[in-house]
């Protein structure tokens, strides 16, 4: 059986992060994509002019959030799931020097399928 950690290092050709981050509640840990360097029209665009790519691949998942009922439901998301979120609904963290994303499943859209 492997860690969460260990699948993340499989995805992402990296050693074991040192560290386990579990987020709570209904929040989701996101890696956001990387951001388009070229337009389409083929211009370079500089790293500061860059939009920030609004999806991303998911990374660790809450337990759910409560019901009125005080019932936990469980999220719709799940480890290496590519979601769609909110621009602005997210909190930025750093974790042994891996920008992450984490986002409440309310700020999330979908789930993405297929290949790009």
């Amino acid at each position: 059986m492997t860690t969460k950690t260990e699948e993340y290092a499989e995805a992402y050709g990296k050693e074991p992060m040192k560290q386990t981050v579990q987020p709570i509640g209904e929040n989701i840990l996101i890696r956001r994509d990387n951001a388009e360097e070229k337009s389409r029209g083929g211009i370079l665009i500089p790293e500061t002019d860059r939009p920030k790519p609004t999806r991303g691949k998911v990374i660790a998942v809450g337990n759910g959030r409560r019901s009125e009922d005080g019932v936990i439901v469980p999220s719709q998301v799940k480890v290496g799931d590519r979601v769609a979120f909110t621009l602005h609904g997210h909190t930025d963290i750093c974790i042994e020097g891996t920008e992450l994303l984490l986002v409440k499943e309310t700020n999330i859209f979908c789930v993405i399928e297929g290949d790009e």
